[in-house]
């Protein structure tokens, strides 16, 4: 198996830090050789928790990534969709799996099956008198499939109370669209900006700030030999490892798009 070089450097750093943070604690309780040597195992055992991690993270980010880009696009063009756009989009896909359709009271009418499709997007929630009314076209059927992107509790425990009649969110939409590589063309790209808060967490808990904490321990660490007041250095450089392990092991990294 083939490792890359970042996972590499991304642990043996975990190891170098732990083992100065671990090395910090242990002095208070143990005498120096023993605490070096508690320091390093526990490092390596650390070492190979972050390996793990890392590595499990890296093989899962990318993909993970761009699915749920693709999610929220596809969402989002369906809510752009005209009630005759949306019809046709999803009949062009069951006429793609050999499935005869007709139009009816908005939605598909799935002939051979009896199976009325109903469809509502355009960033509006189904409510408890839409059921109704879908209930009442739906009883010249065997099942209805009301189709939107989310639905609230009260809507959900309401369309239960109507045999025959399914509800279906947008993820569950969107695990078929896939499985079936159909999605809706992007007329308009979603605004990803995020909001001013998460982006001031990200900009806390960064990968790339890893090293400037640790360096910032290595300092006060460095400079605890050479004052009166050692503890009060020790416990910044405890923090600033801490930070520095904190933002490699949940900070995100930058994918470059290709």
């Amino acid at each position: 198996m083939k490792f890359s070089l970042s996972l590499i450097t991304d642990t043996l750093f975990s190891a170098f830090i732990s083992f100065l943070l671990f090395c910090i604690v242990a002095n208070g309780f143990l005498p120096t050789p023993y605490s070096v040597i508690c320091s390093f195992a526990l490092s390596i055992i650390f070492a190979v928790f972050v390996f793990n991690r890392i590595s499990k993270k890296q093989q899962k980010a990318s993909l993970k990534k761009l699915d749920q880009k693709r999610y929220e696009q596809t969402v989002f063009q369906l809510n752009l969709m005209t009630k005759l756009e949306l019809v046709t989009f999803f009949e062009s896909l069951l006429e793609q799996k050999n499935i005869k359709t007709e139009k009816k009271h908005g939605g598909i009418y799935l002939t051979e099956k009896n199976i009325f499709l109903f469809f509502k997007f355009g960033f509006e929630n189904v409510t408890k008198a839409d059921i109704v009314r879908i209930f009442n076209i739906k009883q010249k059927f065997n099942t209805t499939y009301v189709i939107s992107e989310n639905f609230n509790e009260e809507v959900k425990s309401f369309s239960l109370r109507f045999k025959g009649l399914t509800v279906v969110n947008s993820i569950e939409l969107y695990s078929y669209l896939k499985d079936n590589n159909f999605f809706p063309e992007d007329k308009k790209k979603i605004n990803q900006e995020q909001p001013k808060k998460l982006k001031a967490l990200k900009s806390i808990i960064d990968r790339k700030k890893a090293k400037t904490f640790a360096l910032y321990g290595i300092v006060f660490l460095f400079m605890s030999y050479f004052v009166v007041l050692k503890i009060y250095y020790l416990i910044c450089s405890t923090i600033f490892f801490i930070l520095s392990l904190i933002c490699l092991l949940f900070g995100e990294k930058k994918i470059k798009n290709t």
